[in-house]
């Protein structure tokens, strides 16, 4: 939220976690929603990009931010909101934006994740309309730290 983006306080402490974990291979990504999207947090947000930290754009098309914001804003993810992803499969109006949010993506140089993926369905739509990334149940549970681990190098989640 705008009032959480300060970032003159956020980069030291970042910064600081990044050290400590002693990892080179580590990205802060920060979220932003959309509908917090103002003139005014541009230049927080730049400030961030500038020591390296990643920028999303969260629950992106369920907001009022225009064009010219996302375009100085310029994050390097776009985060398309569950509400058009639960749509898709009926083909509605709203789940046909998701081409255009993709090519707004493009322009400004970010990538999309889609949100609230629930269905192996929505993962083939979501492909072949250009979407390359997407969270939700349909590809992950929630997980603790060690399950998160094994997930990554392969070993079978235990119950």
């Amino acid at each position: 939220f705008p009032q959480n983006i300060e970032a003159s306080r956020l980069i030291p402490l970042l910064a600081d976690a990044l050290e400590e974990c002693g990892r080179k291979d580590f990205e802060i990504c920060i979220e932003v929603t959309e509908h917090s999207l103002s003139s005014e947090l541009i230049t927080e947000v730049q400030q961030l990009k500038a020591h390296g930290f990643l920028i999303a754009v969260d629950d992106f098309g369920t907001g009022y931010s225009n064009l010219r914001t996302v375009t100085q804003l310029s994050p390097q993810i776009l985060k398309i909101d569950r509400s058009f992803v639960y749509e898709l499969e009926d083909n509605t109006v709203r789940s046909n934006l998701i081409p255009e949010i993709v090519r707004i993506a493009s322009a400004v140089n970010a990538y999309t994740v889609a949100e609230g993926i629930e269905k192996i369905e929505q993962v083939e739509l979501l492909l072949s309309e250009g979407v390359p990334y997407g969270q939700g149940y349909a590809l992950g549970r929630p997980m603790n730290i060690n399950a998160f681990i094994n997930f990554l190098v392969g070993e079978p989640q235990r119950q």
